[in-house]
């Protein structure tokens, strides 16, 4: 869409980013639940003084990576509510005028 003041952006495109955006996070999740369940399946082959350091050094990389997928997600929804908020200003000034 496009103002008088020379601002243009495509909605179509914008949402579709969003939706990738939040696509993305939810592949990353799936990578996440993965990881966690392949760590747990080691439990019982790791012993000693290796494996408290290998089970703590996981779930510091798991817990990154969770934050990184709570982080894109929001950027997703962001994009998503800018979008929609755009629109509704650009719906509302031609009402107006």
């Amino acid at each position: 869409m496009s103002t008088s003041d020379g601002i243009t952006y495509h909605p179509g495109a914008v949402s579709d980013h969003a939706h990738g955006v939040i696509g993305n996070a939810s592949a990353l999740d799936q990578i996440h639940a993965d990881a966690h369940q392949l760590t747990q399946m080691l439990t019982e082959y790791f012993a000693g003084h290796g494996a408290t350091g290998f089970f703590e050094a996981q779930a510091q990389m798991l817990s990154g990576l969770q934050g990184l997928i709570e982080t894109i997600g929001h950027h997703g929804s962001t994009i998503g509510s800018v979008l929609d908020g755009a629109v509704q200003t650009d719906q509302t000034i031609n009402h107006i005028f």
